[in-house]
């Protein structure tokens, strides 16, 4: 559900595209895809609780992984990235999310595939309609 506004975030973001085009995917990519590309999974979802019926705000914990060949590709990219979603909030997709907050972040490099990697978690608080 809250995957289809993540993409829509990214592949919005003016300087994300120009960068990934539209290689950003859920979970993993398909095979024989070459850098750059984003890869966004949901880690956790936490509602809150109510006493007289169902949640009406969850908050949303994800990661949004990018890859590339270049160190200086991958800042730009991560730098594009988090610039697109942090402190983000509006309706998008039917989804009304009052914020996005950037929570942490993480770089390695990959001998076996030969890339670059940085991870980006981020808190999503979704405001639900009962």
């Amino acid at each position: 559900m809250i995957g289809k506004s993540i993409y829509d975030i990214l592949k919005s973001d003016v300087t994300v595209a120009a960068i990934v085009g539209t290689q950003i995917y859920p979970m993993r990519t398909p095979q024989a895809v070459d850098p750059p590309f984003v890869v966004y999974t949901t880690i956790d979802n936490e509602p809150t609780d109510t006493k007289d019926g169902s949640s009406t705000l969850d908050e949303i914990r994800f990661d949004v992984s990018m890859y590339s060949d270049t160190m200086t590709e991958l800042e730009s990219l991560s730098d594009a990235v988090r610039r697109a979603l942090d402190r983000y909030s509006g309706t998008n997709k039917s989804n009304v999310i009052q914020t996005i907050i950037f929570e942490a972040e993480d770089n390695s490099y990959s001998n076996k595939a030969e890339l670059y990697n940085n991870i980006q978690t981020f808190k999503l608080r979704l405001v639900r309609t009962r």
